[in-house]
């Protein structure tokens, strides 16, 4: 369960430090499921609370790429140029695929520069 408080502070001791983010609000019955959670452990971000942030920001950065190039604001064709690999409209998986529509594209990708 620690691993879901994203950050381990309450209000008091993030206004103490100056920060605006906190994971527990200064109320008798956060304090004391806080002091549950954590007991006599260091009052910090598990390993857990460090791999879900970064899986998060890894989901959310690959979803603005693919949002740019979507909206035609990432060149992907220079992107494709400079691996030398050409993605084409006529793609599909092998024989050997299970699924036939787990792979197919959802738009067909048309590539050309400009």
């Amino acid at each position: 369960m620690q691993a879901i408080l994203k950050y381990p502070k309450t209000e008091f001791e993030a206004e103490a430090a100056g920060e605006t983010k906190f994971g527990i609000y200064n109320e008798d019955r956060d304090l004391a499921v806080y002091d549950w959670l954590f007991g006599d452990e260091p009052r910090e971000q598990t390993l857990a609370t460090k791999i879900l942030n970064a899986a998060d920001d890894i989901a959310y950065g690959v979803h603005d790429f693919e949002d740019g190039v979507w909206a035609g604001r990432i060149p992907l064709f220079r992107l494709v140029a400079e691996r030398g690999t050409v993605p084409t409209n006529s793609w599909r998986p092998s024989s050997s695929t299970t699924s036939r529509n787990c792979f197919r594209p959802r738009r067909r990708l048309r590539l050309r520069s400009r």
